[in-house]
Parts: structure tokens; sequence; C-alpha cells
């Protein structure tokens, strides 16, 4: 990804979490505690220009070909998983190539 690809991309994920948080309202936080997190495929791109995007929490890093996305601070179990899967669903709409890595506590 180029740095403009990088920029919309950046302007996504924000949509996408705003989008997530939708869809926790009313989710109970019980079950596994875990760190699921959304993994998204950017083939070979530089990491100066990774680190421009202003959606990069202490979570996020890249590795690879892969820019691994935080679950943010929306709860440990439950909550988390359904985030993660509402970012990713968000994201495949747009077009995105990405998963959700699910893992255990």
């Amino acid at each position: 990804m180029n740095k403009i690809e990088l920029n919309q991309l950046d302007r996504t994920i924000s949509e996408a979490k705003k989008y997530a948080l939708e869809q926790i309202v009313g989710v109970p936080d019980n079950g596994s505690c875990n760190f699921d997190h959304v993994v998204i495929k950017i083939g070979r791109t530089m990491q100066t220009n990774i680190d421009t995007m202003a959606n990069r929490g202490w979570k996020d890093y890249r590795c690879k070909n892969y820019l691994h996305i935080s679950g943010g601070n929306v709860g440990q179990a439950n909550r988390q998983t359904v985030y993660a899967e509402a970012i990713r669903d968000y994201l495949r709409g747009k077009g995105y190539d990405c998963y959700v890595h699910y893992q255990l506590d």
C-alpha cells in the first residue's frame, strides 16, 4: 500500500471502530477473556508510512505483510469478540482483505 492508500485505510478504520462501538451496545461481557483483534493484509508497505497512521494504538503492530489492529478497551470477553468481528465485517464490506485473530488469555 502506498501512503494515499494507507490514509484511506486509516479513515476507514476510524469509521469501522465507530460502527463496532454501536454493535456492542447491550452485549454482556461474559465468557473467556481474550485478545481478539483484526488483522489486515497490507502487503509490502514502508514502515515510515504506517507510522503516520492516526488509528494505531499501543497494541497495534505490523507483522510481515499484515497490520494488527487492537480491539481497544471495550471489554475483555464477549464484547471484545463482537467488537473485533464488527470491525472485520465493516472493513470487508469496504473491500479490505482481513480476518479476526482469536486469542484466549
